[in-house]
């Protein structure tokens, strides 16, 4: 076991050379770093210091070329000298001599009288000399290269190749040396005894440990080096330690002499690493140095061995700042102790037993917590991540001593007052260190406040339990609001947060379970936690941020969450209090007064409490109740419990709609809105729990019409579309279920009665629609078109599923007169199209059903037997009094556009076409040979004459073309086929006829000319 310790103790090594590692490369980048940046900075200075000296000669040097342009005087003085501006002369930027140009005038030179006039000279030619232009100003100086672009530089020029082989490389062949080392040491090897084997290992580490120290001083190989010294060191301490307790390599006969060698090596480790100040030869010292001690059979020495190394650890780790180190001999301190306590434990019983050293061992177990809490209070850590890793040493201080004194201790007892002792302690040195180290004082306060909670449940059980530590959570929030530590004020809502969690772990059968003995107790604490938690969300946190002046945003999430738990333990109360369908009503009235309160108080916290708790009264009507069965009357508790909700969920929607000005936009706007589809959705769902299935489309349509006037009166999308919503599920459930079952007789056909409740509804809600003058033209013309296609399928459905086959073309023709009457009295597109595509049907029917068993089967008995004359006359008849409504609808003006609009300005054309085609398709069923030629010519004739009366060219050109089919079916047919007599009759009858139109064509001649 002993090699695994110290193989454990070489892997530790590691650990704090990368540390150490990390840290020299963090240094040695900043002096590279240095060091490139004042080499870039006197470079920058040296090229300023030369363009300067060549903007200085350039200067010079143009001076001296405008001083050697010279102007010759002026040979006499004009009498009268008028004022004249002087030029200055302008220097050419070019270096080229300028070519001499033809005598000029000299520029005359301005001179002054006595009196101060300006005289002109008089101006003299001369030659035009060279003139040397002066050398233009040099560019500007470049910028100086930025000295980060250098720092990256650097930093890239160290590849992941270099550190491979500068960092990792050597530390893993180091690490390979020292194992292999160690396993030649453990095993048998016949050829080399043990003195042998201990000298050639003594002689490696000298090599490695002589290579390092003579490599060390030089910079490009100081990480080589340090890593061969650290080993060097660790393979002799590991050879000393093989010197006794590996018995391959055993030379000596006593324990004592070998852990005092090992002393001697750690020691020496120690001294040689604080004269290089290398973490990871100290930290690998230590280390072994601890490892000695673990492995030690001699209690006192052990005990007093740990003491002074963790003392001398600490010492060293505060001096150096060495964080990492420290980690590790925190670890090593308690993880040695351990493995000594386990092996005493053993020879007692194990854990939980008395042993005679447990005096000695709590006593060193303090002694560390003291020794590392001393560093960690008097360090001054320099950066964020010493900082943060400091911290880590005192939360591992705090683990290890508790853990330890959990493992050794046997009264169990005595927790209470350790728990206690310590955590009081440790909230003293936080407070001490308040004004000195802030993130010491986070976390000396943390440990405390855990140490603290955590020494309750050792010495009190039950409810008194949960009680103390409200108390205690309610003790530090209040510390926090008074000394203003935000810290504070979240472990105390934390320990509030762990009340509830523990009260519903361990009280969770009580909450919603059967009444119990303790039941009244637990809803009490639950009662007392949220009144609490209130207290500090809506009372003590707003009293001191009002007075001090500052926001309450400091206070918001703290506050905010203590008020949800509130919330969650009143909800959890109430649960265990009231029994049956009553608690979603109480439920729903807290929902209410919470909301209410964060209306007037302005709450946003309390308001959305007051949606989650609806929430939740919600989710259980629909699990619990109303998954229960029903009774009848008014004796179901299943109805009064959804009613009290819904009507919970409509009084908040209306109160969130009346106080729009105290709240947020999106609780006015959309939580007022799930509310209210929360109800609606309710109000369906009880309606189809209450209501028989045969009558539940009307109920639903009802609501529908209900929804849809609270939109109207609201001016609100919402509960309209909710509305939709209902009017969608009534005409699927009236398709789906009503129009399924089977019709009965007489008047108490249930089917046909729900499909005319829903129809009405259909047109009352178009009728809202159009009332609603709020609501965007798109949506009125899409919604109001699809009520009303829904309601005139619906009738078209009804008539199907309960005329005789024989008379539903005559039903449609009734009911496409009346669309076409209902459009006269409110004007629409798209009441005139659903008539005029009933008109269509009906010719359709009328030929598939009406007239083709006869005209092609034979059936000659067809008509007398099923009504069949007079259920086809009576659907012609219908439609042919559809015709002058026709010609009314086509005087109005069409309101909005439509796909079918040069259709539906002439609905006449539509429904006589209708009439003539199946008058013209009736003939040939009625009538044959000479018969049907003289019922063909009768019908043109007739149709011309109502042409006439009309004056519509389509109708007058329509029967003239049936009056031709009969003359051609004559000539073509009757001629050759028909009786002498017959045939003249034809003849004479049919030529009557034509004689009539062409009169009639002379008669009103002038009159027929406007109607083409």
């Amino acid at each position: 076991m002993e090699i695994w310790i110290l193989l454990l103790v070489v892997l530790g090594w590691l650990v704090v050379r990368g540390f150490d590692n990390r840290e020299a490369r963090e240094r040695m980048e900043r002096q590279d770093e240095e060091i490139s940046r004042l080499r870039n900075q006197i470079a920058a200075m040296e090229k300023a210091i030369a363009w300067q000296m060549a903007a200085v000669v350039a200067k010079a040097e143009a001076e001296k070329a405008a001083e050697e342009i010279t102007i010759r005087p002026a040979a006499y003085r004009a009498p009268v000298a008028e004022p004249v501006a002087f030029v200055a002369p302008v220097a050419v930027p070019t270096e080229e001599v300028l070519a001499v140009p033809p005598p000029v005038a000299a520029a005359p030179v301005v001179a002054a009288s006595v009196t101060g006039e300006f005289v002109a000279p008089e101006p003299v030619f001369r030659e035009a000399e060279p003139v040397v232009a002066p050398a233009p100003a040099p560019p500007p100086p470049p910028p100086p290269l930025v000295a980060e672009q250098v720092f990256v530089a650097a930093k890239e020029r160290e590849s992941l190749e270099q550190r491979l082989g500068t960092n990792w490389l050597n530390r893993i062949g180091v690490t390979f040396v020292v194992f292999g080392v160690a396993f030649g040491l453990a095993y048998e090897v016949t050829h080399v005894g043990p003195v042998g084997r201990i000298l050639m290992a003594f002689g490696v580490a000298l090599v490695m440990l002589g290579g390092g120290l003579w490599l060390e001083p030089k910079a490009q190989y100081r990480v080589f080096a340090r890593a061969g010294i650290g080993g060097g060191w660790a393979l002799g301490f590991l050879t000393t330690y093989a010197m006794y307790f590996f018995p391959a390599t055993q030379v000596l006969r006593s324990q004592a002499v070998d852990l005092v060698l090992l002393f001697a090596v750690g020691v020496g480790m120690v001294v040689h690493s604080l004269r290089y100040r290398s973490q990871v030869v100290t930290g690998l010292a230590f280390l072994l140095a601890f490892s000695t001690v673990t492995i030690s059979q001699v209690s006192a020495f052990s005990l007093l061995a740990s003491a002074v190394l963790a003392l001398g650890l600490e010492f060293v780790c505060v001096r150096e700042e060495w964080y990492g180190l420290e980690i590790a001999g925190v670890l090593a301190a308690y993880g040695n102790h351990f493995l000594w306590l386990d092996k005493v434990l053993e020879s007692y019983g194990g854990p939980g037993h008395p042993f005679p050293l447990w005096g000695q061992s709590t006593g060193l177990l303090l002694l560390f917590w003291a020794i590392f809490r001393a560093g960690y209070c008097v360090r001054k850590p320099k950066s964020a991540a010493a900082e943060g890793m400091s911290g880590l040493v005192a939360v591992l201080n705090s683990i290890g001593v508790m853990t330890l004194m959990k493992y050794q201790s046997f009264h169990p007892e005595y927790a209470f007052r350790a728990l206690l002792a310590l955590g009081a302690v440790e909230m003293g040195l936080a407070f001490a260190m308040r004004g000195r180290r802030r993130p010491a004082f986070a976390v000396l306060v943390t440990i405390g406040s855990v140490l603290l909670v955590a020494a309750i449940p050792f010495r009190f059980h039950g409810v008194t339990w949960p009680l103390l530590w409200v108390l205690e959570g309610e003790a530090l929030f209040v510390c926090g609001v008074v000394l203003r530590e935000r810290l504070m004020r979240w472990l105390g809502m934390l320990v509030h947060l762990l009340v509830v969690g523990q009260m519903i772990a361990m009280h969770g059968e009580i909450v919603g379970g059967a009444w119990t003995a303790d039941s009244a107790l637990v809803a009490t604490t639950f009662f007392v936690v949220a009144a609490a938690m209130w207290g500090n969300a809506e009372w003590l946190g707003r009293r001191e941020a009002e007075p001090l002046g500052h926001d309450i945003s400091p206070y918001a999430g703290t506050l905010m969450l203590s008020s949800f738990a509130a919330a969650l333990c009143t909800v959890a109360g109430l649960w265990i209090v009231i029994p049956g369908w009553t608690l979603v009503l109480v439920w729903g009235l807290l929902a209410l007064v919470l909301a209410e309160v964060g209306i007037r108080s302005r709450s946003m916290g309390l308001r959305v409490e007051g949606y989650a708790v609806l929430a939740v009264a919600l989710v259980r009507l629909m699990v619990v109740n109303l998954s229960a069965a029903g009774t009848a009357g008014f004796g179901d508790v299943r109805l009064w419990a959804g009613l009290s909700v819904m009507a919970g969920c409509v009084a908040l929607h209306l109160r969130l709609r009346a106080g729009a000005d105290a709240v947020h936009a999106l609780e006015s706007q959309g939580v007022s809105e799930v509310v209210m589809w929360a109800a609606s959705g309710l109000a369906m769902f009880l309606l189809y729990l209450e209501i028989a299935p045969a009558w539940l489309a009307v109920a639903w349509v009802g609501l529908a019409l209900v929804l849809l006037e609270v939109g109207i009166r609201e001016r609100s999308a919402g509960p309209r579309l909710q509305g939709y919503g209902a009017l969608l599920g009534s005409l699927v459930w009236l398709v789906a279920v009503n129009f399924q079952s089977g019709a009965q007789a007489g008047w108490g056909d249930l089917r046909l009665w729900a499909g005319v409740g829903v129809v009405a509804g259909c047109l009352l809600f178009y009728e809202g629609i159009g009332r609603a003058l709020e609501a965007a033209s798109r949506e009125r013309s899409l919604v109001g078109g699809a009520v009303m296609w829904c309601a005139s399928a619906l009738v078209s459905s009804l008539l199907y599923m309960e005329l005789p086959e024989r008379w539903l073309a005559a039903g449609w023709a009734g009911f496409a007169l009346v669309l076409a009457g209902a459009a006269l009295v409110r004007d629409g597109a798209r009441i005139r199209s659903k008539a005029l595509i009933l008109a269509v049907m009906v010719v359709a029917r009328g030929l598939t059903v009406n007239l083709a068993p006869v005209l092609f089967a034979g059936e000659t008995t067809v008509w007398p037997q099923g009504w069949g004359r007079v259920a086809f006359f009576t659907a012609v008849g219908l439609l042919g009094a559809a015709v002058p409504v026709g010609f009314f609808l086509r005087r109005k003006a069409l309101a909005e556009r439509h796909w079918m609009g040069a259709v539906l300005e002439h609905p006449e054309q539509v429904f006589f076409f209708a009439v003539f085609a199946l008058l013209a398709a009736w003939a040939p069923a009625e009538f044959h040979g000479g018969n049907l030629t003289m019922a063909w010519s009768g019908l043109g004739l007739a149709f011309f004459l109502v042409a006439l009366a009309a004056g519509e060219r389509s109708f007058r050109l329509s029967g003239l073309g049936l009056l031709l089919v009969g003359v051609a079916k004559l000539l073509v047919v009757d001629i050759w086929g028909l009786p002498q007599g017959e045939r003249i009759f034809l003849f004479v009858a049919v030529g009557v006829a034509l004689i009539l139109v062409s009169f009639l064509y002379s008669r009103f001649g002038d009159r027929l000319k406007e109607y083409l």
